[in-house]
């Protein structure tokens, strides 16, 4: 009986495998040589197919514009700022410009415009595609300086009022009032309210003499400056109280203030 090998007469021995690649049946057949040296060989009704995904990335535009800050009659100096749309609480700067007799309000894009950005404003929705590439400028916007009140006293007669100068205005403002929150009449209707008008931007006091003794009163100050036919004022000062001293009226007093028609009686009435 001859036993049968699977070498048969120095023939090469050839050994194939199927093997399942990514789904398709592809057949190898793999062959060693004396050598061996490995050959693959892959049948002709196979095409190998090579699928490439390409990533396309979208990438947002970046708008910047370019701000500068105008004094706008002040003093001073500031750098100016760039602003990115990609950038996030992008702040201005604090102001730094000042000018007498005048307090900082605020910027607007235009020199005697409206305040549109306040002090250290976020900025960053100038940033868009229409301003993309230019340069604004923001005016610094100027509003009367604040008077304050230095001191207040009494007489059961009068009030005098010593408030802060200003020499860039025309004269001030003083209001007072039996009322904290300055209500013109009593439900009565009879007058608790009176404006005092100082005309003399040089002067630093005034008296008030429509005041009952022994009464609690509220004074208040501003400022004012006529130009170009308006008149234009300031904020009002932080409220100050006093209560007038109690006693009998003065006689000169009623007479000086009848001469200036500033006197009431306790009535409210012009006496």
């Amino acid at each position: 009986m001859t036993k049968r090998n699977n070498i048969n007469g120095g023939m090469e021995m050839k050994t194939k495998w199927n093997v399942l690649c990514a789904g398709l049946l592809c057949a190898f057949a793999l062959a060693v040589g004396p050598q061996g040296v490995y050959a693959a060989s892959v049948p002709d009704n196979l095409t190998e197919t090579t699928e490439t995904t390409e990533t396309s990335e979208t990438q947002e535009s970046v708008y910047t514009v370019t701000i500068q800050f105008n004094k706008n009659g002040g003093s001073g100096s500031m750098s100016g700022l760039t602003v990115a749309s990609d950038q996030t609480n992008v702040m201005l700067p604090g102001n730094k410009f000042k000018k007498t007799g005048y307090a900082f309000a605020g910027w607007s894009e235009n020199k005697n415009g409206n305040v549109i950005y306040e002090n250290k404003a976020d900025v960053t929705t100038l940033a868009t595609e229409k301003n993309n590439g230019k340069t604004i400028t923001l005016y610094a916007q100027w509003k009367l300086k604040t008077p304050t009140i230095k001191k207040v006293t009494s007489t059961p007669s009068e009030i005098t009022v010593k408030f802060s100068k200003n020499t860039k205005v025309s004269g001030y403002e003083i209001m007072y009032s039996d009322n904290k929150n300055f209500t013109e009449k009593t439900k009565n209707g009879v007058k608790r309210t009176f404006t005092v008008k100082v005309t003399d931007k040089n002067t630093t006091s005034t008296q008030l003499f429509r005041v009952v003794p022994n009464k609690k009163y509220y004074v208040k100050v501003r400022s004012y400056k006529k130009t170009g036919g308006k008149t234009i004022y300031s904020d009002w000062s932080n409220v100050s109280t006093h209560k007038v001293k109690n006693g009998k009226t003065d006689s000169a007093d009623k007479v000086k203030a009848h001469k200036n028609g500033n006197y009431h009686s306790p009535l409210g009435k012009m006496g």
